[in-house]
């Protein structure tokens, strides 16, 4: 009884304070000393910017960990492996790369424990690294970059190797990902590397053709608090092309149960235009719900077929289309229908879905978003080399602010133009779930969800 007497006095004392605090707020001065007030957002405007050039040149590898110089403590409870993949090397030989995605994969790592952070980074030992290092020349073609034909062959020779398709590079400079307790480095072709954490070394090759009928695949997986793994690839055929959401079960008992075994496609979701799908690089996902957008940057799909014989990059097959909606597809993760009602917005351009939760009956998605394609040509490696002005007119971020209806979505300039990337970074272990910050772009997708 003395327990239940307390229990209901702390309650009523806590509402009283609570009470107390909304009163005080309407009274003249006292708002300011007991309601601390949030700072501004502000955003610099610098002109004149340095050069950044370092950032996207060519860096040695550190295969043997380095201490790293610290400011400030880590904590001593804290241990563990901090992983990053990007691109490192952007020349061989006197051939040089043209776009920062084409540089060759480079892996850092960070041992953290008792206090100490170690780093060590390794180059990706792909088969286009090895390539191009043995002939001191680009040989395999990457984003931005044509390979040209081999110099050694005769001039029927490299006239032939016009018609030949190009060859899927398997330089995964984009991402780790975990699938069913394994570590790969990822890009979007259908090539992953299997890697020893300890070592940086590739263990495997893996290709997602060989258990799904996908010709390639992001390198954002997302996943499901069992393990389950979500993904999205295109398909080619006769047809023109489809989009394809994976699902890789999660890990069983069995010691035969490889990484993408029991792989399979979820849903197929007919492009606008079967003969020039959308550009992707990523997708969202919520606890019920794959989300993917299709942006109207299109891939020319005759242009990737003969790139050899007209002498044109990936890149160059893309093909910004403003007249175009943004569209956006809802498929239920259980049942893999899409649902019938279809969204859409003005067009606009994104690499990365930071994050998609359900609330109150609708999708929130959460994105890095530009008004336009340009961005493809802005980190051309060209532009990235300026200084001063001429960098003031590289403009790499673009947020934006999405209002959701039933059926269309409106935009409207939330933070307007600042410096930066397209690079947010979100725990896995809070994927489907709301969280307080992203700082680029948010949509309301109704799911009736009932």
């Amino acid at each position: 009884m003395l327990f239940l007497l307390a229990s209901f006095t702390g309650f009523l004392l806590q509402k009283a304070i609570l009470a107390l605090a909304s009163l005080l707020q309407y009274i003249p001065g006292i708002k300011s000393l007991v309601f601390k007030q949030k700072a501004p957002v502000t955003y610099s405007h610098k002109k004149g910017l340095e050069c950044i050039s370092l950032l996207f040149s060519t860096v040695q590898e550190t295969p043997q960990a380095i201490p790293v110089k610290l400011q400030g403590q880590i904590p001593k409870w804290l241990k563990g492996k901090l992983l990053r993949n990007g691109p490192g090397k952007f020349e061989f030989g006197p051939d040089k790369y043209n776009h920062w995605f084409d540089g060759m994969a480079l892996m850092h790592k960070f041992e953290i424990e008792d206090g100490v952070v170690k780093y060590s980074s390794k180059f990706l030992r792909s088969d286009c690294y090895l390539t191009n290092s043995k002939n001191n020349r680009i040989m395999i073609s990457e984003f931005g970059t044509l390979a040209i034909p081999d110099p050694c062959k005769n001039i029927f020779e490299r006239f032939m190797s016009k018609f030949d398709l190009p060859k899927e590079t398997d330089n995964c400079v984009v991402n780790f990902a975990v699938i069913k307790g394994d570590y790969f480095v990822s890009t979007e072709t259908s090539q992953m590397h299997k890697v020893d954490l300890d070592t940086l070394e590739s263990k495997k090759k893996v290709d997602w053709k060989e258990y799904v009928a996908v010709n390639g695949a992001t390198a954002h997986p997302h996943y499901d608090p069992d393990g389950t793994v979500y993904n999205m690839g295109n398909s080619y055929g006769t047809h023109g092309s489809n989009y394809n959401i994976i699902r890789v079960p999660p890990q069983t008992s069995q010691p035969s149960d490889s990484s993408l075994q029991g792989a399979e496609v979820l849903c197929t979701i007919q492009p606008e235009n079967r003969m020039k799908p959308a550009y992707y690089h990523s997708f969202g996902m919520s606890e019920n719900y794959v989300i993917f957008i299709e942006q109207p940057v299109q891939i020319k799909l005759w242009e990737v077929i003969t790139a050899s014989f007209s002498g044109k990059s990936f890149l160059d097959a893309l093909s910004w289309e403003p007249q175009l909606n943004t569209r956006f597809y809802v498929v239920n993760k259980h049942t893999g229908q899409t649902l019938p009602v279809q969204y859409h917005s003005k067009a606009f351009c994104y690499f990365h879905q930071i994050n998609a939760f359900e609330d109150q009956g609708c999708i929130v998605l959460d994105l890095c978003c530009f008004d336009d394609g340009k961005v493809f040509d802005i980190v051309r490696l060209q532009n990235l080399h300026k200084a001063g002005e001429a960098l003031d007119q590289v403009p790499l971020l673009c947020p934006l602010h999405i209002v959701g209806t039933e059926r269309e979505l409106h935009l409207a300039d939330q933070l307007g133009i600042s410096q930066g990337c397209s690079r947010p970074r979100q725990g896995w272990d809070s994927e489907g779930k709301e969280h307080r910050e992203t700082g680029r772009c948010r949509s309301s997708l109704p799911s009736w969800l009932s």
